[in-house]
């Protein structure tokens, strides 16, 4: 299964890096990171999104996993094939608790994935105000859709995007506005 399934984790994540400009890293070498320190502070975190994707679409993938398995290695037995045997061999009812438990597997995996990736939003005050609608928001810094930095005092200064450090509008590895 992790042959037919590995693809999808690889390729999500290639995708995901590639996303992420090669400037950061090397900024980060020039303050002082190792190459390995720099992977893990800089081009980790702004591809992270895209590395958990790959993971759940290569789990999505493996745990629906039936023909190879019946064909090839019919035990140990996996949760379809236990559920595929159940069915034929004493019908429906039978088979509909292992179903069930697939189900909810997925769906309590689902909701636990959508809680931790989800947005965090700040509420009240001036940090309110900003994940409410200026954009990204790191340290008390705001990035406004005109790729000017604003701090909690209300000072200005040139945007990542005005430095030539990104594209205007891309705040993230994934393209995505916050």
């Amino acid at each position: 299964m992790l042959f037919v399934s590995l693809p999808y984790l690889v390729d999500t994540a290639r995708e995901s890096f590639a996303l992420v400009d090669a400037r950061y890293e090397q900024v980060a070498r020039t303050l002082g990171s190792s190459p390995a320190l720099a992977f893990f502070r800089v081009a980790l975190p702004l591809a992270w999104r895209g590395v958990l994707a790959g993971s759940v679409l290569m789990w999505a993938r493996g745990i629906s996993e039936f023909g190879a398995v019946v064909i090839l290695a019919y035990n140990p037995k996996v949760m379809p094939v236990l559920v595929f045997e159940r069915f034929s061999g004493f019908g429906l009812n039978a088979a509909k608790p292992l179903a069930l438990l697939i189900a909810l597997i997925a769906l309590v995996f689902f909701v636990a994935l959508r809680v931790l990736v989800a947005p965090r939003r700040r509420v009240g005050g001036k940090a309110g105000q900003a994940a409410a609608g200026a954009g990204p928001v790191a340290g008390g810094v705001r990035m406004n859709d005109a790729g000017t930095a604003t701090n909690d005092a209300g000072i200005n200064s040139p945007g990542m995007s005005e430095l030539g450090l990104t594209e205007p509008g891309l705040h993230d590895a994934g393209g995505l506005q916050a």
